[in-house]
């Protein structure tokens, strides 16, 4: 695994945890704020049926007066819940692009600096190369040297033993 490999990994990570984070956060909320708002109504609905010294019809009537506040205070609520939970959303929305943003930036620095090392191994291993014919050539220069040498060391050897004999 490259490094590349291991920071996109991280990256994707990152953002799937604050997908998730956003995702607890608007439905924490919005949950928390229905069971209170339905909590609520219902327990003044009952205190105002049971507290209210009225007659039945008007009972009925105060009944359903509290029963369309509560409605209309329950579509304010849970529209201010929705409002709520797209704020946040894209609170975290802005907030992660910030911190992935920078991963990102990163990465793309390290992909460049991977190549300019590439690079630059090329051409250290191009210049070794040359080198190494460099050295083969002053190798067989020197072997053709060193022949030459052995045979004019022979040549006069030979007339030294042919003088001798």
């Amino acid at each position: 695994m490259s490094i590349a490999d291991y920071l996109e990994r991280k990256a994707k990570e990152k953002e799937r945890q604050i997908k998730f984070e956003i995702w607890k956060a608007k439905n924490r909320d919005a949950r928390h704020r229905a069971q209170g708002l339905v909590v609520g109504a219902l327990a003044g609905v009952a205190a105002g049926i049971l507290l209210a010294p009225k007659s039945g019809k008007e009972t009925i009537e105060d009944i359903k007066a509290k029963a369309d506040q509560t409605a209309k205070l329950a579509k304010e609520k849970t529209s201010d819940a929705i409002e709520s939970a797209k704020d946040t959303y894209q609170d975290l929305k802005e907030k992660s692009f910030t911190e992935i943003k920078p991963i990102k930036e990163d990465l793309e620095q390290l992909k460049d600096d991977a190549k300019e090392v590439g690079k630059d191994v090329k051409k250290e291993a191009k210049d070794k190369k040359e080198d190494a014919k460099d050295v083969v050539e002053k190798a067989k220069e020197g072997a053709k040297e060193t022949k030459d040498v052995a045979k004019k060391n022979a040549k006069e050897v030979k007339k030294e033993a042919d003088k001798k004999n």
